[in-house]
């Protein structure tokens, strides 16, 4: 019997998909590997001819990469911003993942890395304990991604390396990251700074609204009514918290 059309169009889209990653890796994936980086805005085929084998030219993109500064977390934990091919993880750790759901990640990581601001709030947290190392992973065992809209989201830590700090540890750099990126914005365009950090937390989810609140984050609205079952809904979480709520010392 002849293959259904729909199962010939999702062959050909995930072939395109996996030849177009591996491009971005032949074009991104050996910068760790050479010695010398010369940034440059533009790339001038015919003066490439005048570098060495160790003299890497990448875009300007490459420049705001190496200011953030990996955190070391401890027994082997580092906290690093997600790189490209960390999407797929990414994805499989998502629980409203689709069929379009990793075109959008993997949109999201690159948008980051071509932010010339050098702000990076999607991050991960990979053990780099050869005796912890899982194949095809590469090592990453938590995540968290900031949205289009701006807010924070897809918060996973695999369950073997919970209670360890690191969901704690993402969420704040994210927060960090996200106060120096209003920091810029207001000296930059001389404005009023932004209201801060948003995120949208599912009503039961007991494991984030204790996370969140434990760092001072609360809900926008704490008098909704809560849902249950299939009429739980989303319930914004702000940081920092309006001054209504902030408690006074």
């Amino acid at each position: 019997p002849s293959v259904p059309r729909f199962v010939r169009r999702t062959d050909k889209r995930l072939r395109k998909e996996a030849r177009r990653l591996e491009v971005e890796q032949e074009l991104f994936g050996n910068l760790k590997e050479s010695n010398i980086t010369v940034v440059v805005d533009h790339v001038d085929r015919s003066t490439m001819g005048g570098h060495d084998s160790n003299t890497t030219i990448v875009p300007q993109i490459s420049q705001s990469k190496s200011r953030f500064a990996l955190r070391d977390l401890g027994d082997g934990a580092v906290l690093r911003p997600l790189e490209l091919d960390d999407a797929f993880y990414v994805n499989s750790r998502w629980s409203h993942a689709s069929k379009k759901s990793l075109h959008m990640i993997q949109q999201l990581l690159w948008k980051e890395v071509q932010d010339p601001s050098g702000i990076r709030c999607c991050l991960g947290v990979e053990v780099q304990n050869q005796r912890e190392a899982r194949e095809g992973d590469k090592n990453l065992v938590a995540c968290l991604v900031r949205y289009s809209n701006g807010a924070l989201g897809v918060l996973h830590v695999d369950e073997a390396y919970r209670r360890r700090g690191f969901g704690a540890a993402l969420l704040r750099e994210a927060m960090q990251q996200l106060s120096q990126q209003q920091q810029l914005a207001h000296q930059e365009a001389q404005s009023s700074p932004q209201s801060g950090c948003f995120a949208f937390i599912l009503d039961g989810n007991h494991a984030s609204e204790a996370l969140f609140s434990k760092l001072g984050w609360v809900k926008e609205n704490p008098n909704a009514k809560r849902g249950t079952g299939r009429r739980r809904a989303p319930r914004k979480w702000v940081y920092p918290p309006p001054n209504s709520f902030r408690v006074r010392t």
